[in-house]
């Protein structure tokens, strides 16, 4: 057996077996879940899309031979499978240069390719209720079930006269849940694939040359796009703005990473790289504003190239 159609059924049984450790119900069968894309990520940066698509068809198979029904094996497809399908074959594509270098698939324009994924989720997961004529549209159907969760969630049943926030409280959520889920899940693919290019670069087995956020660069347009996105979610209301409102939050993961890209190369200048990210990665992770802050920070890297200039500054004292 060829070590690619070996790396394609193991790759595919084990994604299978990941993803279906949810119908245990534990916390740590949704971490497994989280994890499923990976071992199609190895098959795919190891041995190209042909073994990706392979161990696709086993895992699909097997989660349908095992979980039973439609909508496991579906989202299973559509939420795990098809990423890596889609990203890991554009993660190998090249192009021979004239004088003689290659050209690989930039890390921008892979971004991007899954950020069209996100966009495409959300347009579906807001635009299908209305088609086919749910009361209030999905905005109304999450809203209702965060009600009962945090009415109970806060104790206030049974306490009369008792200040009920629930309904604030949902309709906030609610407004931005499409995208913030859409934002995760698409966070949950990159770690995946990133976690692939770490295991297979330790072991010589990548079939590219490593991605670096360092190198992510995104298209002179792409900013145009999020401020047409972000002006009609300020300026529009009921369905519409909604749904613009959740594609500026997809459009806007980006800009973030874009941001972070140009804090490493900053990092990447001072004698205690590790040390800075560190703190920076904590700070972030209780601060809400500088989330924003990042965005912003990589929509400016757009026009003001501020990793070329870092890249160009004498290094710190100290540093290799």
């Amino acid at each position: 057996m060829s070590p690619a159609l070996l790396a394609a059924i193991s790759g595919g049984a084990s994604a299978a077996a990941m993803y279906l450790t949810v119908l245990t119900g534990s916390p740590g069968g949704m971490i497994m879940v989280y994890l499923a894309p990976l071992p199609l990520f190895l098959a795919a940066l190891a041995f190209g899309p042909n073994a990706a698509l392979a161990a696709s068809g086993v895992a699909v198979l097997l989660v349908f031979g095992i979980g039973g029904g439609l909508i496991l094996p579906l989202t299973f497809l559509v939420f795990s499978v098809l990423p890596v399908l889609i990203v890991g074959r554009r993660v190998l594509l090249s192009r021979q240069l004239p004088d003689g270098g290659v050209q690989w698939y930039p890390p921008g324009l892979l971004l991007l390719a899954l950020t069209g994924l996100g966009v495409a989720a959300v347009l579906a997961a807001v635009v299908l209720p209305l088609v086919f004529g749910v009361d209030g549209g999905l905005r109304a159907v999450i809203h209702t079930l965060l009600v009962g969760s945090l009415t109970e969630m806060l104790g206030v049943i049974g306490k009369a006269g008792a200040p009920n926030p629930s309904g604030e409280i949902a309709d906030a959520i609610a407004q931005v849940f499409p995208g913030m889920v859409a934002v995760s899940w698409m966070i949950m693919v990159t770690i995946n694939g990133l976690l692939a290019q770490g295991l297979l670069s330790r072991f010589n087995r990548l079939a590219r040359p490593a991605l670096r956020m360092t190198e992510l660069e995104l298209p002179g347009w792409s900013p145009l796009v999020l401020a047409v996105t972000l002006l009609g979610a300020m300026t529009l209301e009921e369905d519409a703005g909604f749904l613009l409102v959740n594609l500026t939050i997809v459009l806007a993961l980006p800009f973030f990473l874009s941001g972070l890209a140009v804090v490493h190369a900053f990092a990447a200048r001072r004698a205690s790289k590790v040390t800075f990210l560190v703190v920076f990665y904590l700070v972030l992770s209780f601060l809400a504003w500088l989330v924003i802050a990042v965005i912003g920070l990589g929509i400016i890297e757009q026009w003001a190239g501020l990793r070329g200039r870092l890249g160009a500054a004498t290094p710190d004292r100290g540093e290799a």
